[in-house]
């Protein structure tokens, strides 16, 4: 394994590191303190509507970390810790109020493409750094496609979370 290679390892690692950690942490905190929240909460973002509503919504929180890279990648760490920790914070208040693990991941089951997604950002907003005596171009040219993975994978996660994650709720609160 080359250096670039195993640095690149190194630096994934620690990425996912941070984030489950930080999950813990919101966990422990949603779990511990007297939070009441309602867990039957019903959404009319469903359909077309809320696919659009979740992607605008997720693509416009995922450009934090994105414009990280014109701050020497300060934001996007920083992002990336209040996320996890919100995402804990709601498993942890869910499973005070006594939500089961299968309603918990029925409820965030798009976050198998929303976690990904948030991922990459923060991946391209610590790393892939604009330097300024480079040409717009040249840094466009090294960071487009790994963008546009991004913004699929929210679109994804919005389809799930607006088709299918409804579905699937009403079949785990109807069997």
């Amino acid at each position: 394994m080359n250096m670039t290679n195993r640095s690149t390892l190194i630096r994934i690692i620690a990425l996912i590191v941070v984030f489950v950690l930080s999950v813990l942490i919101g966990i422990y905190t949603g779990s511990n303190f007297n939070f009441h929240t309602a867990t039957n909460i019903k959404s009319d973002n469903v359909g077309l509507h809320g696919v659009i509503v979740y992607f605008v919504h997720n693509g416009l929180l995922l450009l934090i970390p994105l414009i990280s890279v014109f701050i020497f990648g300060i934001i996007a760490p920083v992002f990336l810790v209040s996320q996890a920790v919100v995402i804990g914070i709601f498993v942890g208040v869910s499973m005070y109020n006594g939500l089961s693990i299968l309603d918990i991941t029925v409820r965030m089951s798009h976050g198998l493409f929303e976690i990904p997604a948030m991922m990459l950002a923060t991946w391209i907003g610590t790393f892939y750094v604009y330097k300024y005596n480079e040409p717009f171009s040249d840094f466009w040219k090294r960071v487009r496609k790994r963008v546009l993975v991004v913004y699929v994978l929210v679109g994804i996660s919005a389809i799930c979370e607006a088709c299918f994650t409804p579905i699937l709720i009403r079949w785990l609160n109807n069997g």
